[in-house]
């Protein structure tokens, strides 16, 4: 005859044992945990320093592609100048580390490799607070600035570099590659973690690209 469970005495199934962990599984746990942590912090630290050096990367790029479409858009120099305000143009030092501004500069011409805003200049776009640790320095012919004329090609014909590093680190580096007719991000055709100047040769260091 089958016999229902609810009838059964209570204590006539044997009850099951409840284990937990020892203090020491808890201990091994915790150490292989703070071990694993330990060997992934370097890594992911890797990881968030170079998407910031792409970021800053990318958005210089597109503010010098900007200014050299709005030169030719508008038919007037447009100069892109390191600044430390947001307003106006940086003379002194070489890095571009505090940020940078575009602006239609009505005189680019005559003020050639050191561009310099005036207070009724437009000011097309602006980028400030860069992530700490990040740099940019640019080779000698960028120092101060950069000015597209309405042909959009850059005043004085010149060509270059602008170095993205973080913490001066070459495999954590980004590159732009200044050229005659656009702006764009170096590659790294060998995959040695270092990107290629115009000539093909790796960047050599994070302070004169």
């Amino acid at each position: 005859m089958l016999r229902s469970l609810s009838s059964s005495p209570q204590g006539s199934w044997p009850a099951r044992r409840q284990r937990g962990l020892t203090l020491l599984e808890l201990m091994v746990t915790v150490a292989i945990v703070a071990i694993l942590g330990a060997l992934a912090t370097p890594s992911f630290k890797t990881m968030i320093q170079a998407n910031r050096t792409r970021t800053v990367a990318s958005e210089l790029m597109g503010m010098l592609n900007l200014a050299r479409s709005e030169a030719a858009r508008r038919s007037q120099p447009v100069s892109v100048c390191r600044s430390s305000d947001g307003s106006s143009c940086s003379s002194t030092g070489t890095g571009w580390d505090s940020g940078w501004i575009a602006f239609v500069n009505e005189d680019g011409i005559s003020e050639g490799a050191a561009p310099a805003r005036d207070s009724n200049e437009l000011l097309l776009q602006t980028r400030q607070d860069l992530p700490t640790g990040v740099t940019v320095r640019p080779n000698s012919n960028f120092t101060n600035g950069i000015t597209f004329l309405r042909t959009g090609l850059v005043w004085g014909l010149g060509s270059g570099t602008f170095a993205v590093c973080a913490n001066r680190e070459l495999n954590q580096s980004q590159a732009i590659l200044v050229i005659a007719t656009r702006s764009v991000l170096a590659t790294d055709s060998d995959d040695n973690g270092i990107p290629e100047k115009g000539d093909g040769s790796n960047l050599q260091n994070c302070e004169s690209p």
